[in-house]
Formats: C-alpha cells, structure tokens, sequence
C-alpha cells in the first residue's frame, strides 16, 4: 500500500513555467491507494477527504513530473493530467521512482443561466438554480421575445453582437474569467 499526497489548488503559468499555487483553506490529504485502486476510486477518495459535493464541484487530478524529467522537456511543459485508469497508473508508476504529489484543482459546476447572470454583474447563488431551469425547450425559449431570432425592442448594446466569447467588450482585449473563484462555496 502506498500514500499518495494530495494537494489542492490550481495551475498557473508564470514566466513560462507552470506552478502550483496551493489553496491553503483545503490543505493536503493523505490518500491510501493500492496498484488496483481505479480511476473512480481515487475520484471518491478525493472527493471524500476534502468533502466535497459532486452535485456542485468538479475535480481534477494531474501532476507535475519530477525534475530528474525536466532535463529532457522545456520549462512550460504543461502538468499531467490525469482522466482514466491508465492514466492514473502512469502517476503511480513515478510515484514509487520519484517523489511526485497528486495536485487537486476544484472548480464549481455552473450551469448555463448562472454564467450569463455572472457575465451582467449580478450576485449568484447557486442555491437559487435548480436542475430544471436548464431544461428549457424551443417553445418556451421564445416567449418572452418579440422575434424568433431572440431580440427584444428592449436590446439597446449592439457592440456585443459577433464578439467572441472572452473578449472584454470595452477594452477588446482577452480575459479568461475564474469561475471556480467567483461561484465556489467555500468547503
């Protein structure tokens, strides 16, 4: 049996190299696996040590390799991420060579609703949705529009019509918005 230690927090890419920024209300966890232990497994372990809501928190597992490693690849070499068992087998396999931690990034679930609220500036609570409000049909979309294309009379901000998503409007410039920073409840 070995202990994998689990770190939560999130990847950033500074100065052409990735760095994990520890999220230090979560903390780390130490997390019993086996050889057998599958990718399901280990994504109930984690969800289970840290407590979180798999109803409203989604996770997501990689690592870093070790610097041994690091002579062969380029700085901004991007961590591992994990997503199924072979995967999850590889990071045991350099777990026993070397010392690797399993780092936990945690971001929120939003539904489609809440991020256009997010996007005009209103206050979210994500107690306020429920699961049947993403469930509109065509007929009901339109309802409340005075065209099938969905304008309103009341729809006055032409400059964000054709702009691509994740650009600021009034500057033009790319931004990446943290959802699970806005939305998150903290655990």
């Amino acid at each position: 049996m070995e202990e994998v230690i689990a770190v939560c927090g999130q990847w950033l890419l500074e100065k052409e190299r990735w760095m994990f920024h520890v999220d230090k209300r979560r903390g780390s966890k130490v997390i019993p696996v086996t050889d057998n232990t599958n990718f399901e497994d280990m994504i109930n372990m984690v969800y289970e040590d840290y407590r979180l809501d798999k109803r409203h928190i989604c996770i997501e597992l990689s690592y870093m390799l070790s610097r041994k490693s690091f002579l062969k690849l380029t700085l901004d070499t991007p961590p591992v991420r994990i997503g199924n068992f072979r995967q999850l087998q590889g990071f045991f396999r350099h777990l026993k060579s070397d010392h690797v931690r399993l780092c936990v990034e945690v971001t929120c679930r939003v539904n489609r609703k809440t991020m256009e609220k997010s996007t005009h500036g209103g206050v979210v609570n994500q107690s306020d949705h429920s699961p049947a409000e993403d469930s509109d049909t065509d007929g009901e979309r339109f309802d409340y529009c005075d065209d099938s294309d969905g304008a309103t009379s009341d729809d006055e901000d032409f400059i964000a019509y054709g702009v691509p998503p994740g650009v600021d409007i009034n500057t033009r410039k790319w931004h990446t918005p943290k959802w699970s920073q806005a939305f998150c409840p903290v655990m």
